[in-house]
């Protein structure tokens, strides 16, 4: 039987468990406590030993910063009857996480300059001696404020929204060596400026530490201001004035740098699982904002596996030996699995592919690849990109034109001993790995001769064309019609002109007689 109420409605047979906390640590399983707030019940037993305090009030906190609680559905969720209780928790939890745990396991007070060496792996040793660590800014919405200097700051012109930045500093093998702000958003706040200023004034003692006379980090194009001076930043190079295509050494120095800094984008990811960051936060949280991100990195470090870990395909040489063209190949090739995942809808979006075989007198062994377009133009006739793969293969067949309907024995002679590869994209000169360009050709001839269906829209993508109005073929009708309109109109007015002058040239004609 249901009574009702003004306040609130009850059962009776749940009125003697109104003031009983259903959601203890101590009634529910390893897997919900994981779904409710991120930790195992033995990291919370651990950080409860570390600082010393309740086990349940240390399982509130971070069901609050997983789940985005606010204070009076966390009371109703735990079994309190005032929100003021949860508040005096959080606030207490938070302070002691910051002073006893956070030095521990995050800032210059948890690291020394040996662990530099044991959390650099040795493709970031082979590749850049030099880096130590990479640089990124992460971005969090804010609401907007009623003082207007806080807006003007807050506001992102590049987001087009009110944010706050922190600024990371992660060690090569993806563990946090800090997380520093918050800071403004506005034009004196970009990546470059934030970094001088850590450098200068040594936020965090990162000093302490780092060798600014021989330590490197790896940072994004944001970071092309920087003063390097002191900490040398490699940045990827980015396409001169009238420049069109990246040389080979730059599309090279490029791939490697996103190969690597990589680990920084996840790290971010995986702290914005963490809902109380990763969704917009309330204002009167930003003065907390600082120990709680520093809180949330210390987890990260201490309970969670690294990001990047090290396989035996690192300690390889970059050479391929022969074999079949393979989905594994592909993916090696493209060093990553990035461009492969690409592939599919790449081929969707192609209107017709066509293989030729490509006559050159300098190379052998060349088929050219044309029909894949680029996906970020919006023309109605589309930029289309040059594909060009040579295979090292005695048996080739010069005279050969591949087609989608060849006999499957013709696989064999697609051996990748030593591949090479050019597009006519921007970064399509690269040697390291290849452009998703690339990657999408080999796997349409993967698919070709392994009889492979190549995947077709989803459903969920078919719904969503069938139910978005597109404006794109009425507009374009429209400007034709006004293009046809407009030549008749200049017709009209060549013929009246012409009539025109005749008539006027009989009446001279008339006029001299």
């Amino acid at each position: 039987m249901i009574k009702y109420n003004k306040k609130k409605i009850l059962i009776d047979k749940e009125k003697n468990d109104l003031n009983r906390t259903d959601s203890s640590l101590y009634n529910i399983s390893v897997e919900e406590c994981q779904i409710l707030c991120g930790l195992l019940p033995d990291h919370i037993s651990d950080i409860a030993r570390i600082i010393h305090q309740n086990p349940q009030h240390i399982f509130e906190f971070f069901t609050i910063c997983r789940q985005n609680m606010n204070q009076r559905a966390a009371a109703v969720f735990f079994g309190y009857k005032t929100h003021a209780s949860i508040s005096s928790h959080f606030n207490q939890i938070l302070g002691f996480l910051s002073n006893d745990f956070v030095p521990i396991y995050i800032g210059s007070s948890a690291f020394t300059r040996t662990d530099i060496q044991r959390n650099t792996p040795d493709l970031f040793k082979k590749l850049f001696p030099g880096v130590v660590g990479i640089i990124d800014g992460i971005y969090l919405f804010c609401q907007k404020s009623k003082c207007f200097e806080l807006q003007k700051k807050t506001w992102s012109e590049h987001k087009k929204r009110n944010l706050i930045k922190i600024m990371g500093v992660q060690f090569a093998n993806g563990r946090w060596f800090d997380l520093m702000g918050p800071f403004y958003a506005d034009g004196d706040h970009n990546d470059a400026s934030i970094w001088n200023y850590v450098v200068k004034e040594d936020i965090g003692r990162i000093h302490d530490i780092f060798d600014e006379r021989t330590d490197e980090f790896i940072g994004d194009r944001g970071f092309r201001n920087v003063d390097n001076e002191r900490f040398t930043v490699r940045i990827p190079p980015s396409l001169a004035k009238d420049q069109v295509q990246l040389s080979t050494h730059d599309a090279n120095t490029t791939r490697k740098i996103t190969k690597l800094r990589n680990c920084i984008e996840h790290g971010f990811g995986r702290l914005k699982k963490w809902r109380i960051i990763g969704s917009v936060i309330d204002n009167n949280l930003i003065s907390k904002v600082g120990s709680l991100l520093r809180i949330l990195g210390a987890i990260d470090n201490k309970y969670f596996e690294s990001l990047f870990a090290p396989a035996d395909s690192d300690e390889q040489d970059i050479e391929f030996i022969k074999h079949p063209l393979t989905l594994e190949t592909i993916r090696d090739y493209g060093l990553d699995d990035y461009a492969l995942k690409l592939a599919i809808p790449y081929l969707q979006h192609a209107t017709a592919i066509c293989v030729k075989t490509h006559k050159s007198k300098q190379y052998s062994n060349v088929i050219k690849v044309e029909g894949i377009k680029s996906r970020y133009s919006k023309k109605s006739a589309p930029k289309h990109h040059k594909i060009f793969l040579q295979f090292d293969n005695d048996n080739w067949e010069n005279d050969y034109t591949l087609s989608s309907d060849y006999d499957n024995d013709y696989g064999s002679w697609l051996n990748i001993k030593c591949i090479n590869s050019y597009c006519s994209c921007k970064s399509g000169a690269r040697t390291v790995g290849a452009c998703a360009h690339v990657i999408t050709a080999l796997y349409w001839l993967y698919c070709n001769i392994n009889d492979v269906p190549i995947p077709g829209y989803s459903a969920k993508s078919i719904t969503l064309q069938r139910n978005i109005t597109d404006l794109q073929p009425f507009n374009q009708h429209r400007r034709e019609q006004k293009t046809n309109k407009g030549d008749i109109y200049d017709t009209n007015e060549d013929e009246s002109s012409s009539d025109e002058f005749l008539e006027d040239n009989r009446r001279k004609k008339k006029r001299t007689y």
